[in-house]
């Protein structure tokens, strides 16, 4: 392997550490990808032009071990809106920007949502952003607003997330 893929490599995924033999499996043990898994309760607001509706759901999220700033993120969500019971999901990759020695973590991030309303299905892409809250906790929160970017239209979600713990 030439010198650049090694220095891309060791970019991509950080520097090499070489554990102890008996450390190796121990971490094997102790970390599945259940464990890397921030799970959340949520629910937020529908506002559509005219209308207002709710979703009610959860969501599940892991930040990429090479890069903490890096979050992927997806989550199903029963939905209530123009009189018609519904479905919301989306997947979203997030970007968490620093904040030294605080306890919130603001984000922004790009996915795509889809909607299930009335017999009609959209796929559309959507913009959010958003803070983390008590981030070191057991039990973080999390509030976002997203731009779901439907046909014509923008419908925008407002959320709020509780942590079941990590």
């Amino acid at each position: 392997m030439t010198a650049a893929a090694l220095a891309l490599l060791s970019t991509l995924l950080g520097p090499a550490v070489v554990p102890a033999a008996g450390a190796t499996q121990a971490r094997r043990q102790a970390t599945t990808v259940a464990d890397m898994i921030d799970w959340r309760g949520q629910a937020g607001l529908v506002f559509i032009p005219g209308e207002t509706g709710f979703i009610l759901g959860g969501s599940g999220s892991g930040r990429i071990p090479a890069n903490r700033d890096v979050e992927i993120m997806g989550d199903a969500n029963f939905e209530r809106l123009l009189g018609f019971n519904g479905f919301y999901g989306s997947g979203n990759g997030l970007y968490h920007f620093a904040v030294p020695n605080a306890d919130i973590s603001p984000f922004a991030g790009a996915g795509v949502g889809i909607s299930h309303l009335n017999g009609n299905t959209t796929a559309r892409p959507q913009l959010m952003g958003g803070l983390d809250f008590n981030r070191r906790a057991a039990h973080p929160m999390r509030a976002d607003v997203r731009f779901f970017l439907t046909e014509g239209d923008v419908t925008t979600l407002v959320t709020f997330g509780y942590s079941f713990g990590r």
